[in-house]
């Protein structure tokens, strides 16, 4: 392994994950890197060799391309956590500091050749050996995009879909539709798809 592989493996699980997990988290990164482990993806579809590539090509395009246009994403975290907190003697001002919180999931959305379409990945501490970087939250998401599709709270394979993600599901879809001008096509709200 490259001495710039291992620096950028390093840089994104300092700026994705808790200072306390770094050590763990970049062994097993680089074990990943050298296919000592697999890659994190979800368990109730069948994944094909052609869509794990699609997913890594989307995720090298959204995080190396300059304008970030390729796909468009959120995250999911858990809640933000006080950093410090400081009271000014002389005036009695008070300001509070907060560190972002850890990345659970993700829901994506981009388009292919004919349709566009939506996917979430969200952390499950059970079955992930560790926590999620951002690109292993979409690229898990633009697996799960190109191979499912999702009916309000579960999804076509009938995975139950996570509350905090089933939540913030509506109003990104219409985030997607008025960003690419077409409904996502593998979603349907209440309905079937």
């Amino acid at each position: 392994m490259d001495k710039h592989k291992l620096q950028a493996i390093i840089n994104e699980v300092k700026e994705t994950l808790p200072r306390d997990k770094w050590a763990s988290a970049i062994k097993i990164r680089v074990n990943m890197a050298k296919d000592r482990f697999p890659k994190p993806e979800p368990r109730a579809v069948e994944i094909d060799d052609y869509t794990r590539a699609i997913a890594e090509r989307l995720c090298e395009d959204h995080f190396f391309s300059k304008n970030r246009k390729v796909l468009l994403s959120q995250f999911i975290r858990s809640k933000s956590q006080l950093k410090s907190f400081r009271v000014n003697v002389k005036t009695g001002e008070i300001s509070k500091s907060f560190e972002k919180g850890v990345i659970l999931g993700a829901l994506v959305a981009f388009k292919t050749d004919t349709e566009v379409k939506v996917g979430w990945s969200f952390y499950n501490k059970n079955h992930e050996v560790v926590p999620f970087t951002k690109r292993d939250a979409i690229r898990i998401a633009i697996i799960r995009g190109l191979t499912d599709g999702i009916n309000y709270k579960q999804t076509v394979s009938k995975v139950q879909i996570p509350i905090s993600i089933s939540q913030a599901l509506p109003e990104f879809i219409l985030r997607a539709t008025k960003y690419y001008s077409v409904a996502p096509a593998n979603v349907q709200i209440g309905g079937t798809v």
